[in-house]
This record gives C-alpha cells, structure tokens and sequence, in this order.
C-alpha cells in the first residue's frame, strides 16, 4: 500500500472512529435520561465530568510519545511508558477515592459517595492499557484503536441499557463507564503483537516526564475552560440544571467533534505544504479560513433554530431547559468550531502556544459564568459568557496567527461578523419559534440558512471563489 493509500485509509479509520464513538455517546447518554430521572441523570452527567477531569488534568499523553517519538517502536521505552501509565492510575484511583465524599458533598448528593468511589476502579483498569494499539500508528495503521475504542462505547450502550432498566437511577452511568473502561484496556492487550512488558530506567522515565509535563500543564488549562462549566452548574445550582445543561452541550457537541476533526485532517495538509512560501501560504489560508466559516454557517445556524426541538425530540420534554440556552451553546461552540482556523495554521508552522493562549483566554468566559451565575442569570447566563470567552479566545487566536503571517491583524474580521450576526438570530428567535410547529421551525431554519449563506457569498469575494472551486471539483468528471 502506498503511502497515499495508506494516509486515506488512516484518516477514513480516524473519521468513522469519531463518528461512531460520537454516535455512541449519544445513544448511551439517551438510554440513560430516558429510563431515569432528570434528578438522577444529573448525577450521572456528574460522575462522568469528574472521571473526564480526572483524566484530561493527568494525561501526560506518553501514548503520543510512542507515536512521535523517533525511538517510538523502542520495546524499552514502550514497557517504561506502560509503568508510568500504572502508576498514573493508582495515583488517580486513590486520590479520587479520597475525594469522592467532597465531591458528592459539592453536587450536594451524599447519598452517591459510594459511587463516585467506585468510580475509582476506572482509572486503575484503564492503566494496565497496552499501548501497542497507538505504536501501530507510527505506520499510520489506525484500525486496532479505532475496533478498540468503538467496542468500548458499544459495551458501554449495551450495560447502561440493563444497568438503567435494573438500577433505574444514575448508577446505570457507573456500570457503562466502568464496562467500556474494562473493554478499553482488554480490547488493547487483544490487539497487541507484542508481550505486556513493564521497565524501570531512569533516563526513558526522565524524558516520558519532560515529554509530558508541559501536556499535563495544558490539560489542566483545558480542564479549567472545558470542563469546569459542569462544576459550576451542578455545584451552584443542582445536578436537575445539570442534566438539563448537560444534554444540551453533549447534542450540540457532537456533530461539532467529528466535522472538526474532519475540517482538521483536509486543512493540516493543505497548509503545511504551503508553509515555505509566503504568498501561497497566505492563500492557502484565507480559503481555509472560508471554507471553515462557510461551514459552520451552514451547520451551526439550523442547530441555533432547530436544537432545542432535537433535545426535546430525542431526550424528552422532561430536558426541555430555558429557551435561550441551546442558541447561546450553538452561539458558543460555532465559534469554537471556527477557531479552528488560525489554530490548524499555528500548528501547520510548528507554532504550539497558540493552543495554550486561545484556552488561556477561554477562561474569561468560565470567570464571567461564575459571576453570572452568582448573578441569578442560571445557565443561560454562564452559556452566553462561555459563547463570550469562545469569542474573546478566537480573537486573540487569530490576531496572533495573522501577525506572524505577515497579514493584516483584521484579516477574517468580515466573515467573523456575519457568522455572528447570523447565528446570534436564533437567540432573537427563541421565543416566536417557540410558539410554532416543528415543521415551521424546520422551514424557517432552512430559509434563514439559505438567505445567510447567500449574503456571506455575495459580501466576501474569498467566499464566492471557494464555492465556485468546490463546485467545480464537484461537477469535474
């Protein structure tokens, strides 16, 4: 297989992998609200954020390593790796052991303490992984992890299905954690070629930490302006708004995942190869910049419209929250979506502060939610500052990025203001769409699209000249 081929079948194994876990996700989560109670799902959204916060806060990524790493294929530094990966887990197992009374008492659920410490097997299983399945991707073979990861989300459905039906309560979430954490770390050591080794040497534990220190320092950055949301909304104002919140965020999110990381594999390329020579950089990146907004245009204005109907539609009309809130998350993450832009071209430079700066800045938004909430704003409050952080962590990200690209530190700003003019009306509309049928809600989705897309086409020259590219990549034999 050549390379080429080999580049293909990687990227189409990645981008079914995101878009079944995603899928899976959705369906776990949707058996889980469906047979339990708001109460009790929002217990359950608890547990996971905390297990997701755990984990994003310690991983030292030393999977990446292997990856990266020139010595990857080493079986030395690959049996060190799987220590420090046991130790992690012991470490994250006992601390949350030790914390999970504080933490049931911060959701104000004490009756879940023991939950939240059963928790803790999670961490400890998922430690003793073999990291053959990500050696396989020096030679960029991604199938064994992508079986690996689906297999897990598909048990996971499978248990929160008869755990919800037996347990009827948010214990259903534990057993389809702890089930996909089981699978994770069997289905890895099934798909190994290599024996299960550990090793103890000073120098590859030395470099394993130095390697991961800095990505344990962004994932806690990444914890506090991702993550955090759930805290605040659970901690100040009950696991109930939690699920509500919840929901929400995770249906959003979803689709958002997997375009990005489509987005992500077609942009990498295109600007990296463009990267030594200026100008043809610069148009490089400004079609990517269009084709970014035009997308999230077309994907996130119809979910502004539309999502709180879906989250109705799929979870009931028991997470049906307060009518601005899935406008101000679509608001948001459409413009997290887009950041994706100038962060893809920082990356295509070897640039990685930029990642670090645009999360750093995200934190104003968590800041002002808090201060919204304290305010009696609730959690249409904290999603219209996260939406204001994403905003002000855009803007710091793409002046930075058209700074060290020698263009104007305005580039991009006219498609940013008609991406937000036309996806802040569905904040306006709430409230007379809320008033009409679902069919109408869905013709006036489609009508506003249309009429948005065509005003961005017909205001930005740019935008005009990758859709006529793309059409007549579409239309040439």
């Amino acid at each position: 297989m050549s390379r080429a081929q080999q580049l293909r079948a990687g990227a189409f194994y990645i981008l079914a992998g995101q878009g079944a876990g995603q899928l899976l996700g959705i369906a776990r989560n949707f058996v889980v609200a469906r047979l339990i109670s708001p109460f009790d799902f929002g217990v359950a959204a608890a547990i996971a954020a905390t297990l997701s916060v755990l984990e994003l806060a310690s991983d030292a990524a030393w999977d990446k390593l292997i990856i990266q790493a020139s010595d990857g294929d080493d079986p030395a530094l690959q049996a060190v790796c799987h220590s420090l990966m046991i130790i992690r887990g012991i470490i994250l197992s006992v601390l949350l052991f030790a914390v999970a009374p504080f933490i049931a008492t911060f959701f104000s659920v004490s009756e879940a303490t023991s939950t939240f410490q059963c928790l803790a097997i999670a961490p400890l299983v998922r430690g003793f992984a073999h990291l053959d399945v990500k050696r396989f991707q020096r030679d960029l073979k991604f199938r064994a992890d992508t079986d690996v990861v689906v297999l897990g989300q598909l048990l996971g459905v499978v248990v929160a299905i008869f755990a919800a039906y037996w347990l009827g309560d948010y214990r259903a979430m534990l057993a389809a954690i702890l089930a996909q954490s089981l699978m994770l770390t069997l289905g890895a050591h099934y798909k190994a070629e290599r024996p299960y080794r550990l090793a103890w040497g000073k120098v590859a534990i030395m470099r394993s930490m130095t390697f991961g220190w800095p990505l344990m320092l962004n994932g806690v950055v990444i914890v506090i302006a991702g993550q955090l949301d759930r805290f605040l909304v659970g901690g100040m104002l009950g696991v109930e708004q939690l699920a509500l919140y919840a929901v929400a965020v995770m249906l959003i999110s979803s689709p958002m995942l997997v375009v990005t990381k489509v987005v992500g594999a077609l942009a990498l390329p295109v600007l990296s190869k463009a990267q030594s020579d200026q100008s043809e950089f610069v148009v490089a990146y400004r079609s990517v910049g269009t084709f970014v907004f035009l997308s999230a245009l077309a994907m996130f204005l119809p979910l502004g419209i539309l999502g709180a109907d879906l989250v109705t539609l799929i979870f009931g009309a028991a997470y049906a929250g307060p009518i601005q809130l899935v406008p101000w998350l679509v608001l948001g993450l459409g413009v997290r979506f887009i950041r994706g832009w100038p962060i893809v071209a920082s990356l295509a430079r070897g640039d990685t502060k930029n990642v670090l700066i645009v999360n750093l800045v995200r934190i104003l938004g968590v800041v002002a939610g808090f201060v919204a909430i304290k305010m009696g704003a609730g959690i249409v409050g904290l999603a219209a500052s996260l939406a204001l952080g994403e905003l002000f962590s855009f803007v710091a990200g793409i002046v930075r990025q058209n700074m060290k690209s020698n263009m104007h530190m305005a580039a991009g700003a006219d498609l940013l203001i008609i991406f937000l003019i036309c996806c802040s009306m569905p904040i306006f509309l709430a409230e007379p769409l809320a008033n009409i049928t679902v069919a109408g809600s869905v013709g006036a989705a489609v009508l506003i699209t249309m009429i948005s897309v065509a005003a961005m086409l017909l205001i930005s020259r740019d935008s005009r000249n990758v859709m006529l590219s793309l059409i007549g990549k579409a239309i040439r034999p």
